[in-house]
């Protein structure tokens, strides 16, 4: 399955290492059983040691929603073969632009200052995994114009402004109208053709 020359002992041992690491990360729990299979329990993505429940769970429930409940979709036509060939740079890009519904009407922008603090991305790994993106088919760039008076910023040159939006497979499921674009803004409506992400950031400025 692992496709290794030696699947019986190598293939054995790369996922007794995995299922060590996630258990460091406090991401699973395993209980072994002598002679039998080890039972793996899924834990919270946010390494809290906590249950791990969908995201729609709550809604599904009753339970009124917290922002540790929000989430948002990952089309299923991503998964063939486009997130598996991805570095890791573009994942990360591409899970901020679908956890933002602006990129797929009229563009997401971002302050290249700010970026950093907003998304905990550094602006290497932004730039790296935004030309990827755009390689990929899976973002266009197109350029606005800021509405700044000539010589107003100290310059008489025009000020434009990078808008991203998702184009191709990463267009493949609405983000559901309990969404604004802001982190913290609402929960998404129910999955219907995509996996679901929990949102995971900073709120973003208005």
């Amino acid at each position: 399955m692992l496709d290794l020359d030696d699947p019986a002992q190598l293939g054995a041992r790369r996922i007794t290492d995995a299922l060590n690491r996630l258990k460091e990360l406090g991401l699973i729990t395993v209980e072994t059983h002598r002679g039998e299979a080890s039972e793996v329990t899924l834990l919270r993505e946010d390494g809290s040691g906590m249950e791990y429940l969908p995201p729609s769970a709550s809604a599904r429930t009753g339970q009124r929603s917290t922002p540790e409940n929000w989430y948002f979709q990952v089309p299923d036509s991503l998964w063939n073969g486009h997130i598996q060939s991805m570095s890791a740079p573009a994942l990360t890009m591409l899970l901020v632009f679908l956890a933002e519904p602006a990129s797929r009407k009229d563009g997401l922008w971002w302050s290249v200052e700010n970026f950093p603090a907003w998304y905990g991305i550094s602006a290497s790994m932004r730039a790296k995994g935004t030309s990827e993106l755009r390689d990929l088919g899976l973002v266009r760039i197109s350029k606005k114009k800021i509405d700044t008076p000539r010589g107003g910023n100290g310059d008489d040159r025009d000020r434009v402004r990078n808008l991203y939006t998702v184009s191709g497979p990463a267009r493949g499921v609405s983000q559901g109208a309990g969404n604004t674009g802001k982190a913290g803004s609402g929960e998404s409506a129910s999955p219907t053709q995509g996996r679901t992400v929990r949102r995971r950031r900073k709120r973003r400025p208005s």
